[in-house]
């Protein structure tokens, strides 16, 4: 019975750490370096917009038959 604690108690502890790791903290970090990812991230998404707009205005309006011919 006592391995069987112990050995719970030990998987408890080592998924406990990576689920601790995991939390995240907003710490200081460097201001500059945020502003930049920021930055990239904000025209990255602007130029996956664009892409998509462009994408929908090749999808045609009404659907086609593909056996519309051979009937």
């Amino acid at each position: 019975m006592n391995r069987i604690l112990v050995a719970v108690a030990l998987l408890l502890l080592a998924l406990a750490d990576p689920a601790a790791a995991m939390g995240g903290h907003k710490g200081g970090g460097n201001q500059t370096e945020n502003d930049a990812n920021k930055a990239a991230a904000a025209k990255k998404a602007k130029e996956a917009d664009r892409a998509y707009k462009e994408a929908l205005k090749k999808i045609p309006d009404k659907p086609q038959d593909p056996w519309g011919q051979l009937r």
